[in-house]
Order: C-alpha cells, then structure tokens, then sequence
C-alpha cells in the first residue's frame, strides 16, 4: 500500500501537519509506503527533529515548490501539477488535513480513483463556514465516492455531519502526542515561581483577552507569573486587534516582567515540567494537543468547558469553567496552585492514564483500520 500525506507546507509545522508527520513516520515504521508532499516552499529551513526522524524511518518528502496564496493562474498550474504526480505515483491513499488542501485535491483528482482521507481538525458550522470556496467545497465531497472522513473528537464528528448532511463514511480517531518530546531534559526554566502556561496557536479565538482578565487580580497580587508559547497567527480575523489589547492591558498595570510571550517551541515538554498549572482559555476547540501533551507531564489543568474539551479531559483531576466567568477561572488556578501533594500525585495518575488513549500506535492502528473497512 502507497500512502501519501498532502499538506500546504513542512517548513513550520503547526499542530495539523505535526500529526500528519508524527503518523506517516508511524506507519513507515510499521512497513508501509508512505511520502510526504508538501504544495508550498516557505524557503525556510524545516524543523529539524521531527523530520529527520521521520526521514530516518522511511518517509519520502517532496514538494511541488509554490508559494503561498498563488493567485488563479499558478493555483490552477499548481493542481494540473499535483494531478500528474498523483497519476504517475500510483498512491492508493491520499491524506489531507485541511479544509484549503484537500479542496485542492478533490479538484486535481477528479475522475481519478484514488481513496482520499480528509482529516477533520476542527468545528465547522454551516452560518460561519459558508464562503463559495466552502460551497465547492461540500458539493464535492458530496459526490466523491471514495471519500472516507476521520473526526479527531466525537464533538467535531457530530459537528461535521451536520455540516456535510451526511453521516456515512464518518469516523473519530482521536490526535495523538508524540512520546519522544516526553524524553527532553528536565530544566528548570522558571526557578520557584508559580507559573501558568498557555501552550497555543496565539489567535482571537483563543481567548487571551479572557485569560489576562481573569488573572489580572493573581498577577497584580503577584502569586503567579503568566507565560505565552506559540506562534502569533494573524490569519485570524482579529487576531492583531486582540494582541495589540493585551499588550496595552499588561503595559497598564504595569506586569511586563510577570508575563511572557515565548513564541514557538520545540521544547514544550521541558517548560510544561517546569510550570505550575496549563491554562486553556479557548472559545473553541475540536481536541486540544497541549491538554494531552499536559496529561502526560502530570501538569494539572484549567480549561474552559467549550466543544470537545470535557470529552478529552474525561476522568482527570482537571478544573473545568464556563468560558468568560473570569471569578471561577481564577479560582480554579488557585485551588490548583494549592493542591496538596496527595492531589498533585492524583493529577498525574489519572493524566497519565488518559493520555495513553492519545497514542500514536492507536492513532496509526485506527488509520489503517480506516482504510481498510467499509
């Protein structure tokens, strides 16, 4: 079997693509065919670790060498492209995990016969996903027979059928986290200080703003430090707005020494070890890899009860809050802040014993399973 993984582009690997390496590079292990194409260059170096590994494992990588947001002309020569590389590879399976990737698919393989694999990261719903790309998008899965969709939550799977108007052909197979950034050093990068970690795409959906207002009376009381790890996306609509907010907010009050923004990571494991408590302030969320990454670390959680995070966090020691209750988010960082030693331990029993279900042996076996059944 010959399975390739589409993706826009491997330089800068956010939390879709990283899934998409970490699972190619699982099933080349297990003997399988599999490459790695990506539609656009960044002209960046890629990330080294994950993709020399996978590389090391026996995964191809390719790529056909365009740069991001082509216009009409190179977007439809980009497609007459990957069409003829799909034909001349003889792939069985294709894989995609975005909504812009694999309406690029869809189009070069029509009439073409490949089984095509559409990984659904995310909560789509009809009034909000509704531009004519999306449009196109859903009258050609709605007459591709060879289409099989994975959810990666029973929450974006009941979502996703709604938005689709079709239920067949729909599977759940849940993210999975890597085990080799579990093995980094241990270092100590914030000395004794209680700090809270927000581990994240920085983007307006996120809810930052929420976050900082609701641990405003914490960080002015100085019993904890507030870090920020991601890449800033201003892709999103209104993330720049928000950004510019929080800065002001933190300049106000005077709290440029008690929060931080890191940026992206590679070190995620290393910092959440050193951090007291995970904050997930988001407005929305279909899985959450940081809440896993954070249950396999023992690193207890606050999180706002929103789309599928309580089905994630089932059967853990982690604080759940409605989104936008600042008074019982606060509250939940400081009744983690004061967990006794007795509760701590509890926190990484039960983490550690949820995030098993997010491995990628599971999540590879699930693949396959999918492939082959129906």
């Amino acid at each position: 079997m010959k399975i390739l993984f589409l993706m826009s582009q491997y330089q800068l690997l956010g939390g879709a693509e990283r899934l998409q390496v970490e699972l190619a590079e699982e099933l080349a292990r297990q003997g399988k065919k599999v490459e790695i194409l990506s539609l656009y260059n960044l002209k960046e170096h890629a990330q080294g670790g994950q993709i020399d590994r996978a590389k090391k494992a026996g995964v191809r990588f390719e790529c056909l060498n365009y740069t991001p947001n082509p216009g009409w002309i190179k977007s439809l020569s980009m497609i007459f492209k990957l069409r003829k590389k799909i034909k001349n590879n003889y792939y069985e399976v294709i894989e995609t995990s975005s909504f812009s990737v694999n309406l690029v698919l869809l189009i070069a393989t029509f009439f073409l016969k490949q089984r095509i694999i559409n990984g659904v990261h995310q909560v789509y719903i009809k009034s909000e996903h509704n531009s004519l790309k999306h449009k196109i998008w859903k009258g050609m899965i709605s007459i591709r027979k060879s289409m099989k969709h994975y959810c990666v939550s029973y929450f974006v799977k009941s979502a996703w059928v709604r938005f689709i108007e079709k239920e067949s052909d729909v599977w759940v197979l849940y993210n999975s986290v890597s085990d080799i950034e579990e093995k980094q050093e241990i270092i100590p990068y914030f000395g004794n200080k209680p700090v809270a970690l927000y581990v994240g795409r920085i983007a307006e959906y996120k809810g930052l703003n929420f976050l900082f207002d609701a641990l405003t009376p914490l960080l002015v009381n100085n019993e904890i430090n507030l870090v920020f790890v991601g890449h800033i996306d201003e892709s999103i609509s209104g993330t720049a707005q928000m950004l510019s907010s929080l800065r002001e907010k933190i300049i106000s009050y005077g709290l440029d020494e008690k929060v931080q923004f890191l940026g992206r990571r590679t070190d995620i494991y290393s910092l959440m070890r050193s951090a007291s408590v995970l904050v997930h302030p988001t407005r929305t969320e279909g899985f959450g890899l940081a809440l896993v990454e954070a249950l396999k670390v023992g690193l207890p959680i606050v999180s706002t009860n929103v789309d599928a995070i309580p089905e994630i966090l089932s059967d853990t020691k982690s604080v759940i809050v409605d989104y936008g209750n600042h008074s019982a988010f606060a509250g939940g960082v400081r009744s983690v802040l004061n967990f006794s030693e007795n509760e701590l331990m509890d926190v990484k029993r039960k983490g550690k014993k949820r995030a098993h279900i997010f491995s990628i042996e599971n999540r590879a076996k699930g693949f396959i399973k999918l492939i082959n059944e129906g």
